[in-house]
C-alpha cells in the first residue's frame, strides 16, 4: 500500500496518535509530508483547507521569517519564525495579536518547504519575501490580519446561513 492511501485511512480527527506517528516517522526518515492548515492564524496567506509541504530541516538553517511546524497542544501548528534562542524557537501565527509560548526544540518537526494547495494565488507569497517580512512587522500586522480574519469569517458564515 502506497503511503499516501496510508494517510488517507489514517486521518487526524479520528486517529489522532496514530496519524502524528507517521507523520514523524516520515519526516525522521528524509520524506516531504503534505500537511493541512486547520485555523486562521497565518490569514491572510494560508487559510484553512490549504496545504502545505513541510521538510524536516536543521534547526540551524533556519531563518527569521521561515514558515515552521511544531507540535502545539493538540496539533500541529504552522507559523512564522521570529527568532532562535537557545532555548526553543519564538514564533507567531500571521495573524496573532501575540507571540507564541516559547517552542522547545524537541517539539519542532519541520520547516514548511513550498505550499501544495491553496485557495487563492496570494498563498504562495508565504514563503517569499513578502511572507518573510511579516517577521519584522507582526507588531502591526498581526493585530490587523486578526481583526480583518475575525471580520472575514463573519460574513462568511452570515453568507453560508443565508444560502441554506
Amino acid at each position: 500500500m502506497a503511503i499516501f492511501d496510508k494517510l488517507l485511512q489514517i486521518m487526524p480527527s479520528d486517529k489522532e496518535t496514530r496519524y502524528y506517528g507517521l507523520m514523524n516517522e516520515l519526516l525522521r526518515s528524509g520524506n516531504t509530508v503534505q500537511v493541512a492548515v486547520r485555523g486562521i492564524s497565518m490569514f491572510p496567506l494560508l487559510m484553512k483547507g490549504d496545504v502545505v509541504l513541510v521538510k524536516q530541516t536543521a534547526i540551524g538553517h533556519l531563518k527569521k521569517g521561515a514558515v515552521v511546524v511544531f507540535e502545539g497542544r493538540d496539533a500541529w501548528v504552522a507559523h512564522r519564525l521570529l527568532r532562535v534562542t537557545n532555548k526553543g524557537l519564538l514564533t507567531r501565527g500571521d495573524a496573532n495579536r501575540n507571540i507564541d509560548e516559547l517552542v522547545p526544540y524537541s517539539h519542532y518537526k519541520g520547516m514548511v518547504v513550498k505550499i501544495g494547495r491553496a485557495r487563492w494565488p496570494l498563498a504562495r507569497l508565504a514563503l517569499g519575501l513578502p511572507g518573510k517580512c511579516l517577521a519584522y512587522t507582526g507588531k502591526v500586522t498581526g493585530p490587523l490580519f486578526w481583526l480583518i480574519a475575525r471580520i472575514a469569517s463573519k460574513i462568511y458564515l452570515f453568507f453560508k446561513a443565508s444560502a441554506k
